[in-house]
């Protein structure tokens, strides 16, 4: 893909002749294999950092009376509670987002620099959210259904 073959002298470390695949990030890989292992590692954890942050910016501007809440909320002079302010709801999705980004920050990380236990952690973290996301949508599947039938059984 966006690799450039390039031969580097004994000086380098490596055998005269032996050819290296550069990358971007100034990233040098000594078999395709490797680099398509990394390539796909890169674009995995792009596309989720992409759906994260997606998601949250859904999350934040979903709601249209936004702007009202926080014009109430600095005009009146209440002493409710931090976490019933309209606020605390953006804080917590500001602290989501973030943990959320944590794993394909792995990802990333883990292949640019080589490191196996980053890789590691991105590997089953990302095989925990599949795996829960498949039971979710069973769920989802299955509430539906027995809506369904509830549904049938109230008409009655």
């Amino acid at each position: 893909f966006f690799g450039l073959k390039v031969t580097h002298r004994s000086a380098s470390g490596y055998a005269p002749g032996a050819s290296m695949v550069c990358y971007p990030f100034h990233m040098k890989f000594h078999s395709t294999r490797l680099r398509t292992l990394t390539h796909r590692v890169l674009c995995l954890s792009g596309t989720a950092a992409v759906l994260v942050t997606f998601n949250y910016v859904v999350f934040v501007f979903a709601d249209p009376n936004m702007f009202d809440e926080f014009r109430e909320s600095y005009l009146q002079d209440d002493t409710t509670s931090i976490f019933m302010q309209p606020y605390s709801k953006y804080l917590v999705g500001v602290n989501a987002l973030i943990l959320a980004l944590i794993v394909p920050c792995f990802g990333f990380f883990g292949a640019k620099r080589n490191n196996r236990p980053c890789l590691g952690c991105f590997v089953c973290c990302s095989c925990c959210g599949g795996c829960l996301h498949v039971l979710h949508a069973i769920l989802m599947i299955l509430l539906l259904i027995g809506l369904s039938s509830v549904e049938t059984v109230c008409r009655r």
